[in-house]
């Protein structure tokens, strides 16, 4: 089954801020403010490279949509969607976002789902070309 893709990415970004719960507001904003000062631009340890292979600048908008997304702000997320980025600094204990879902495509694959183990038994090979034979053509 495949995992929603919200759902990854607020574990992404609880993962980052290392956070336990995102109710505990003082907790969400120390750790933030805590490690943003590690990657600010003009911070003393502007110079050092954090995450090998990435910019200070690339990880300080990941904690910055990483702060966003726990606080309830519609920021984007393309740098938590970031499976390169975020596997380096999580040590790779994420699932990628290829094996997530929307919500959309998740309702309906639990729609359809929903039919493949019903009580109903298959149709005859009769049943279905007479149901083919009126499906949209098309022009």
């Amino acid at each position: 089954m495949r995992k929603d893709r919200a759902i990854e990415i607020r574990e992404r970004a609880m993962a980052i801020l290392s956070v336990s719960s995102i109710y505990d507001t003082s907790e969400v904003r120390r750790n933030f403010l805590r490690q943003i000062r590690l990657v600010h631009p003009d911070g003393p340890h502007r110079h050092d490279q954090n995450v090998p292979g990435f910019d200070n600048t690339q990880v300080a908008r990941l904690l910055i949509q990483a702060y966003g997304c726990l606080t309830g702000r519609n920021w984007p997320t393309s740098m938590l969607e970031n499976d390169a980025l975020v596997g380096t600094l999580l040590g790779g204990r994420i699932t990628p976002m290829s094996q997530t879902t929307t919500g959309e495509q998740w309702n309906a694959s639990q729609f359809y789902d929903q039919f493949q183990n019903s009580i109903w038994p298959e149709p005859s090979k009769a049943e279905a070309q007479r149901h083919a034979s009126y499906k949209f053509k098309g022009l």
